[in-house]
């Protein structure tokens, strides 16, 4: 198991394989095991930046493997089940994927994905902050609504970057931003092309 956040950037053969993949791809690279370092003890930090070929073909009528164009972010957490709850219920986001000891969630293009911490002397990750993007203000003031009771305040304009926006905090303590751009932006898709 990882000690510490892993971030995966990758072209998805299968998304039942995103694990596996970069498991056997960071071995391959390193020339070992993607779990222990060489005496067999928990590797450190690993912050992976890989790429597969993504065959583009039909394995029945209602899926396609290597749909996606993108990357996830992994997070270790401490209770996945209240946390996956927050993230649905209080902040919209969809569980596009299930794997053993992980739901992964998204928003739009935001995929993350939520590891169930298996060893006691491991910490949630809390770094960084998570920013959802919403097409207006009438979006964020929307969420807000739904979040004001964890809200560092309301939201408002934000002169220097042109956003509307406000703060808060996950159950476990991330930060989390909600904003919308008050400019003009170009277009960005998972979509992959061929």
């Amino acid at each position: 198991m990882f000690s510490a956040t892993v971030i995966t950037f990758m072209f998805l053969a299968s998304k039942h394989l995103q694990v596996d993949a970069l498991a056997f791809l960071s071995s391959i690279v390193r020339g070992s095991s993607p779990l222990t370092n060489a005496n067999h003890k928990p590797a450190a930090k690993v912050a992976t930046i890989l790429t597969m070929s993504s065959s583009k073909h039909s394995t029945s009528q209602n899926e396609t493997v290597g749909q996606m164009l993108g990357g996830l972010v992994f997070l270790k957490t401490a209770d996945r089940i209240s946390i996956v709850d927050f993230y649905t219920r209080r902040l919209g986001m969809t569980v596009w994927l299930e794997q053993p000891n992980i739901t992964i969630l998204n928003h739009g293009n935001m995929i993350l994905g939520f590891h169930q911490i298996q060893n006691s002397d491991d910490q949630p990750d809390l770094q960084g902050m998570y920013t959802f993007v919403y097409p207006s203000r009438e979006h964020v003031d929307d969420i807000y609504s739904n979040l004001e009771d964890i809200a560092d305040g309301k939201p408002r304009h934000n002169e220097r970057y042109s956003i509307y926006q406000f703060f808060a905090q996950d159950p476990e303590g991330r930060n989390l931003e909600f904003q919308a751009f008050l400019h003009p932006l170009t277009d960005v898709s998972s979509k992959v092309t061929t």
